[in-house]
């Protein structure tokens, strides 16, 4: 919704990074069309505003404030429903978990999913857990203390790592402390689902050195 009418790719990140081309370029790279439902400019332009201004940066505020020893827990909402549209189409938005959280998304019930409903069921405990006890958080692990999981390798191995990959049969080793509320892949889940942060913060590097620029300034 921060970048409705943008379609220059180039131009909005010259915006923001000058004459950084390599970066830009990199940028552009790392977001090609065709790929993951970025079909448009728009849509490469609203994923680097997503990850670049909230996600990364979300992202680089946990893991900082956990490897300093003050607990920190971290989610990811990805799912969208028409009744919490600002507008047909919008998708997956800053604060767009906010009716589920605390069920006003009901204000509309025909079109209330059953999806819907059980995520908000879910989201409504896990955020009361945590106010009735934060030091034992919202019901998933820490940052930085997720330990790998059992994975299935092949048919009937099985092994300590990561995700199983099944598009090049490889397994990717991570730490689980990232709490999905939502889709993940073609499923549409109404609970928790803890992955490893590098499922969704593989392109964060790119803007390290601009937040490291920042903070400089700052």
């Amino acid at each position: 919704m921060f970048v409705v009418g943008l379609n220059d790719t180039t131009a909005f990140l010259e915006a923001y990074l000058g004459n950084e081309t390599a970066l830009i370029a990199a940028i552009e790279a790392a977001y090609p069309l065709g790929v993951n439902e970025i079909e448009t400019p728009y849509d490469q332009i609203s994923q680097i505003f997503t990850e670049y201004f909230f996600q990364c940066t979300q992202a680089r505020w946990a893991n900082d404030t956990a490897s300093i020893g003050i607990p920190a827990w971290r989610y990811y909402f990805n799912a969208s429903f028409e009744n919490t549209q600002a507008y047909p189409g919008l998708g997956v938005y800053h604060s767009s978990e906010i009716g589920l959280v605390f069920g006003s998304y009901q204000y509309t019930p025909a079109n209330t999913t059953t999806q819907e409903y059980a995520l908000s069921q879910s989201m409504m405990g896990a955020w009361a857990k945590f106010a009735k006890n934060p030091a034992g958080g919202p019901g998933w692990n820490q940052v930085g203390t997720g330990g790998a999981g059992a994975v299935l390798v092949g048919a009937a191995d099985i092994e300590l790592g990561g995700v199983y990959m099944s598009a090049n049969a490889s397994v990717i080793s991570g730490a689980w402390d990232l709490g999905l509320w939502g889709n993940r892949y073609e499923a549409m889940g109404s609970g928790i689902t803890v992955i490893d942060q590098y499922e969704v913060d593989y392109r964060c590097g790119l803007y390290e050195a601009v937040y490291d620029a920042v903070n400089a300034v700052g």
